[in-house]
């Protein structure tokens, strides 16, 4: 398809009959919704099992503002240009692998506005689903679109997807010897678009820089002919050395809260920065990457300010470090003495946790009790690797508890007390 967002094949999509009902059903490549809910996270991830089921399929259309039982045009209400790619993306990533390609677009008909999302085909399938979600998605299941619904793909139509993706990865291999062959073997290189490498045959490798890139100009191949053959000119003050070019990528809560308890020397904190305002909470460690990009406080809040996004994360943050208040408000907070039995329990994690012993947990009340220890730990009182081990274990293990929320404000506890 040239343009699968062309304004005029979208309204085709939505056309009416005299009575003011769609021509259109939902089908292998289309669905309907009457609103753009993605500040609903359960409707977010409803739309995903669609967005997986077409890129496993065939590609397809989820329209918004359309109602349902009759399909009329309504419009939609909430903004739907105005979330980010990014955020979406983002959002994406924590659910399916690989990530599904998208495209969207909105346009207005009798003075109502409607969304049109384009999900392409996906070039390496199966999307495959990577995390529950209630009972919406269910970890390693592969949806597939039939007939006006999006279910988890029969074992038929399994076996004939990953045929058919064999025998695309089949012809990508024969179509790359048949080029290497037209150059000369000898003549030919491989360049890794992750590392941004370029081998040789006869060893040498090349690693381009970011900022070269930026400085670089390809030509039009038409552009400069010698002897009559097609020509590419590269212009530009070449370096003699270079880096591995720092491509874009995809971070998640646990990426960013793991770097923080593993404690990592990340080069890139400025997009770690970002990345927590597409997250789903304000409560990430933003001080320890604010300390690591030696970014002042204005610099860092100007960093999120720039995030492409309205979200509700992003504005959690900046009021966090806007205030002199925050999580270490929870310092001091929950009382330990041997008066109840809850008390006492927080009392024996704390003492615990000051003497460096091994701590154990085996509910979801103990680890509320520990981290309740951990929130009257003061600064210089306690070991930072000792207790980030503890954190880290109890955030894979409890992240998707009731008390994820409670975690969050632990960690970030900390990273104040050791980074604010």
């Amino acid at each position: 398809m040239e343009n699968p967002l062309h304004n005029d094949f979208l309204k085709k999509l939505i056309k009416t009959k005299p009575d003011g009902s769609l021509f259109k059903r939902e089908s292998t490549t289309l669905e309907f919704k009457q609103e753009f809910d993605w500040d609903v996270r359960a409707s977010r991830v409803k739309y995903l099992k669609t967005v997986a089921a077409f890129s496993n399929k065939a590609g397809g259309y989820i329209v918004f503002g359309i109602t349902d039982s009759p399909r009329t045009l309504k419009g939609i209400s909430k903004p739907f240009m105005g979330i980010d790619d990014a955020q979406i993306n983002q959002f994406f990533n924590q659910f399916l692998s690989p990530t599904p390609e998208f495209e969207r677009e909105e346009i207005e008909v009798n003075g109502k506005i409607f969304g049109f999302l384009y999900v392409h085909p996906a070039e390496n399938s199966p999307i495959i689903c990577i995390k529950d979600y209630d009972k919406i998605l269910s970890e390693s299941s592969i949806y597939y679109r039939y007939s006006g619904q999006s279910c988890v793909i029969k074992a038929g139509d399994l076996m004939k997807l990953l045929e058919n993706n064999k025998q695309k990865q089949a012809n990508k291999w024969m179509n790359l010897f048949t080029r290497a062959a037209t150059v000369g073997v000898d003549n030919a290189g491989i360049f890794d678009t992750v590392t941004g490498k370029l081998a040789t045959t006869k060893g040498n490798q090349f690693v381009l820089d970011e900022k070269l890139l930026q400085r670089m100009k390809v030509l039009d191949k038409y552009s400069e002919q010698e002897d009559g053959a097609e020509a590419v000119k590269i212009v530009g003050n070449i370096d003699k050395t270079g880096t591995i070019i720092n491509r874009p990528f995809a971070l998640h809560d646990e990426d960013i809260i793991h770097g923080f308890l593993k404690d990592e020397h990340i080069r890139h904190a400025k997009e770690y920065i970002e990345a927590m305002c597409y997250q789903s909470s304000g409560f990430m460690p933003v001080y320890y990457y604010k300390r690591l990009g030696e970014y002042s406080d204005r610099e860092t809040i100007n960093l999120i300010k720039l995030a492409k996004t309205n979200s509700h994360t992003k504005k959690k943050l900046l009021k966090r470090l806007n205030s002199n208040k925050d999580a270490k408000d929870l310092n001091g907070k929950f009382g330990m003495d041997e008066n109840t039995s809850v008390r006492s329990k927080r009392l024996k994690f704390y003492n615990q946790l000051i003497n460096e012993e091994e701590v154990e947990v085996s509910s979801v009340g103990e680890v509320k009790r520990l981290l309740e220890a951990i929130c009257n730990l003061e600064e210089g009182n306690y070991n930072s690797p000792y207790l980030k081990e503890i954190l880290l274990k109890i955030f894979n293990e409890y992240y998707d508890s009731k008390i994820s929320t409670f975690i969050k404000k632990t960690i970030c506890f900390i990273d104040m007390l050791e980074n604010k």
